[in-house]
């Protein structure tokens, strides 16, 4: 917790396109203008109904997210703390996922 303020995860799954920044002081996110919609997927390469283009607005500045769904929660923990947002499915160990440009046999 920074200044004894809570922290807020959010989680957008899958992101096809973003741009973000590391920090913000104070956030809004909203669903993009068809507008703004069109101009973010020409400009991504992307195209499709199913698509949300969400739009972050923070001190004047404007970042957004391509994505399907987006989550959040709010907590004490502190900035660096990992968060529960980021977990792997039961019976799954990150240790053991492979890089997906190094196959590897695994026996």
């Amino acid at each position: 917790m920074a200044d004894g303020q809570p922290r807020i995860d959010i989680l957008f799954k899958p992101v096809e396109a973003m741009k973000l920044r590391t920090e913000y002081e104070g956030l809004v996110i909203r669903c993009g203008t068809v507008a703004e919609r069109d101009r973010i997927l020409a400009s991504s390469g992307l195209a499709g109904e199913a698509l949300r283009v969400l739009v972050i607005e923070t001190a004047g500045n404007f970042d957004y997210v391509v994505t399907s769904a987006v989550g959040w929660l709010e907590d004490d923990g502190r900035d660096n703390d990992p968060s529960s947002l980021g977990f792997f499915p039961p019976a799954s160990d990150p240790t053991r996922i492979l890089p997906s440009g190094n196959p590897q046999r695994v026996d």
